[in-house]
């Protein structure tokens, strides 16, 4: 198998066929989610992964009946206004502090850091 990586890959990606002298046939074209799954399926880690979708629809809910049992947060009229906007940018910081090395288990800091 022949695999052709590039960070840029994950945004969409075009291959000039007229160019090319053979079919792509056993060959792969991924960015850094599509090298991470290969590796993943190669060495037998592979597991089912929410879709991008999934993960917003999901933590949409959690918003929505988070705002349900605590009325007049503090992002209460932002989610009147835009719930799934403001679920989606929500989920969005979540994964950058994640990434950063996050330890969702202090607690105590911000509320908005609680919330996340």
């Amino acid at each position: 198998m022949i695999i052709h990586y590039s960070p840029y890959f994950d945004s969409g990606y075009y291959i000039d066929f007229s160019n090319r002298s053979s079919c792509m046939v056993n060959e792969s074209v991924v960015g850094n989610t599509g090298l991470l799954a290969e590796l993943e399926l190669r060495g037998g880690l592979s597991r089912r992964h929410l879709s991008p979708t999934e993960r917003e629809a999901n933590y949409y809910n959690l918003m929505k009946s988070y705002i349900r049992r605590h009325p007049g947060c503090f992002i209460q009229q932002s989610f009147d206004v835009d719930e799934f906007g403001v679920a989606s940018e929500l989920l969005h910081w979540r994964d950058e502090l994640v990434l950063c090395g996050w330890n969702r288990q202090v607690t105590g800091i911000s509320d908005k850091l609680n919330l996340l």
